[in-house]
């Protein structure tokens, strides 16, 4: 193969939302920022707790391994390529309903931040991006209400579709000044919630950003002391890892 793959790993099916984390990348992240990536999507099937649970009962497993297991336990088609076809993983998974009930606050907490410690880096075990509180936070109208209740669990879904700017539900139909548009309310908003800035940063270093640190910080700030949720789609901040500076200044050219 003349082209390592980048392997962006979901949790939900292919076909069970209109939009999903891989029409999301595939069919508009991808055309208008990753056009010459080779990108290939998995489906695990299940949530993020079952793959770290299987990574840490034996220490010769790697990630893709039991990727590829659990797909074909499921009667689904194996991936057709090898473990070093593949350059990176990215794993992306909401905290939805395994984590936003209150016993979040308790049990749950030490193995979420023991996953992002595990899933920290592309290249090994994979990078884990979490949804705060679900993949469909990207359309949350988040320049006037930034949080979600805890208490909105599964009906989340429901809740933003009422609530979003209707041409978010059109993505295709956006031009590349919308999503660069987009692109910088969301990473303003993240910013903020990080660093306490509306701006965005002189530069982009991704130590600043970590999925650790914002999880953390969703913790002590937000879920802890009155069980809410920082709205974040974590989107913005893969194309930022993947892109680094490069999509800073191109987004700084739209303020």
């Amino acid at each position: 193969m003349s082209k390592q793959i980048i392997l962006c790993v979901t949790e939900g099916g292919f076909k069970q939302k209109k939009i999903n984390e891989v029409s999301f990348i595939d069919k508009h992240l991808r055309p208008k920022y990753l056009s010459e990536e080779n990108i290939e999507f998995l489906c695990y099937g299940t949530n993020i707790y079952e793959l770290f649970r299987e990574l840490q009962t034996d220490e010769f497993l790697d990630t893709y391994s039991i990727i590829q297991k659990n797909i074909k336990d499921k009667n689904k088609q194996p991936p057709i390529y090898d473990r070093d076809d593949i350059a990176e993983i990215y794993l992306f998974f909401d905290l939805d309903n395994h984590a936003t009930q209150k016993n979040l606050i308790s049990s749950d907490v030490d193995s979420i931040l023991e996953m992002l410690r595990l899933f920290d880096n592309e290249t090994d075990n994979g990078k884990l991006y979490i949804s705060y509180p679900m993949f469909e936070a990207y359309k949350h109208p988040i320049q006037t209400q930034r949080t979600s209740h805890l208490s909105t669990g599964g009906s989340y879904k429901t809740t933003v579709a009422g609530i979003c700017d209707k041409k978010l539900e059109q993505l295709n139909k956006l031009s590349i000044k919308q999503w660069n548009e987009y692109l910088l309310i969301h990473f303003r908003h993240i910013n903020k919630f990080l660093h306490d800035s509306d701006s965005l940063p002189e530069q982009y270093l991704v130590e600043d950003f970590t999925q650790s640190f914002i999880y953390q910080k969703q913790l002590k700030d937000y879920i802890e002391p009155n069980e809410t949720i920082y709205v974040v789609s974590p989107f913005v901040l893969f194309l930022l890892d993947y892109l680094g500076n490069n999509l800073l200044t191109k987004l700084k050219l739209e303020i």
